[in-house]
This record gives C-alpha cells, structure tokens and sequence, in this order.
C-alpha cells in the first residue's frame, strides 16, 4: 500500500501524463479530478463528496 505521499506522487504524475489533456477543458473549470492510481481511472465531479461516491459506484472494488 502506497503511503499519503507516495498516492499524491503518483496522482499527479497520472495527471500530468495523460489525464490533465482529457479533463482541462472549459466545461471543467472549478471542477474536481478523482483518480484511481492504481488503473489510471478518473472521476471529474463538482463538489468534492460527490466524487468520492461516485467513484466507489463506478469501480466498487477501488480503495
């Protein structure tokens, strides 16, 4: 299991690599990024709970 630091390393490395061109967009703006670091999947919400249950609906086995 990746420590605190080591998930939000490897966030923004995802982030930076791929996910940041499919999500910058100005239907985007002031909306929040959930990634899945070990699969790469991501969420984009409005609010930040929302995010969190709809990321554990579309991939029930994420932790």
């Amino acid at each position: 299991m990746l420590s605190g630091d080591e998930l939000l390393k490897r966030g923004q490395e995802l982030y930076n690599n791929g996910i940041r061109d499919a999500v910058e967009t100005e239907e985007n703006i002031g909306k929040l990024v959930t990634i899945n670091v070990d699969d790469n999947k991501f969420i984009v919400s409005d609010d930040d709970l929302r995010p969190r249950v709809a990321f554990r609906s579309a991939y029930p086995g994420a932790n």
